[in-house]
């Protein structure tokens, strides 16, 4: 199941993303009135009302059902982890991200909250807090998901049966890292893992100044624009700058939110480029290696 609702079904990658209807019940209360003529269809009809309209993510799967399961699991997450990243999060941060496969919600639904209050003994006041509505994947929201690069990556979801290059291993679990950080609602441990998804992706040790060569090659691979990457490089470092503060100072600087939306929308321009790169590229190191030479040349 999926935290969302849907105008019509669509699909990312193998994922098939639908919701239940009468007619998909239908089929197996036919099938039990076939077999057990004698029985009632109440269980069918009770689950039609539980479930009607509930969004589901499907991957057809020919395994043994626990095998299937671990797998059909591993696909659906990673394809919901790619609506993460397209999502309004992107553009901006403190949009909550609320859709999630149900079995990896990490948080309550509802929340009850009981205060005994002191100055009027026996009385208790309870407060309820629920997690919000799904999240709508109507028409338009779903044309947006598509101009921020939903198929680019749905497409490269799908290249990645059978063995995978270092490189494409590295976008996923870059993927995963970004839509994870997309959920959390405290914006500088988010800069601090947006900060360490990048450098994982564009460093090749961990030796060294990290900011500059992070600098050097994310700038290049996002924009062609010489004003364009002075403007990223800029922007980074001073995100980098309340990364740092937090990280080794537990000290929260001041920023612009719309700083952190640049460097999000950067980011995942960065990993299009990467998904690109893939075709020509199994490794991040002959990418960065193009780089150095270009400059070395120019």
């Amino acid at each position: 199941m999926v935290c969302l609702l849907l105008d019509e079904p669509f699909v990312v990658g193998r994922v098939q993303f639908g919701f239940f209807t009468r007619e998909y019940f239908k089929h197996f209360v036919e099938q039990h009135e076939a077999n057990h003529p004698n029985e009632d269809n109440h269980g069918y009809e009770d689950l039609w009302k539980t479930y009607s309209g509930r969004c589901f993510a499907m991957l057809p799967v020919n395994a043994e059902i626990e095998k299937a399961k671990e797998i059909a699991f591993k696909h659906c997450g990673l394809a919901v982890d790619v609506l993460k990243i397209c999502s309004n999060t992107m553009i901006v941060p403190e949009f909550e991200c609320t859709f999630e496969i149900d079995q990896r919600l990490s948080r309550n639904t509802r929340n009850e909250i009981i205060v005994e209050k002191i100055a009027n003994e026996g009385e208790l006041s309870i407060s309820l807090y629920g997690a919000g509505q799904p999240f709508s994947m109507h028409k338009l929201q779903m044309q947006q998901f598509k101009e921020r690069g939903l198929d680019d990556f749905s497409e490269f979801l799908l290249e990645l049966e059978g063995e995978q290059s270092e490189l494409q291993k590295m976008i996923v679990v870059a993927i995963q890292r970004l839509a994870n950080a997309f959920t959390i609602k405290d914006l500088y441990y988010r800069i601090a893992e947006i900060c360490s998804i990048l450098e994982s992706l564009l460093l090749v040790s961990d030796t060294g100044s990290m900011m500059d060569p992070v600098c050097k090659y994310f700038c290049r691979l996002v924009h062609s624009n010489p004003g364009d990457r002075k403007e990223l490089d800029k922007l980074y470092r001073k995100i980098y700058s309340v990364r740092s503060a937090w990280v080794h100072h537990a000290k929260k600087s001041n920023f612009e939110l719309s700083d952190l939306s640049l460097l999000q929308q950067a980011t995942h321009a960065l990993l299009r480029v990467l998904i690109y790169k893939t075709k020509s590229h199994s490794t991040k190191q002959t990418i960065l290696e193009e780089i150095d030479e270009a400059l070395y040349n120019a």
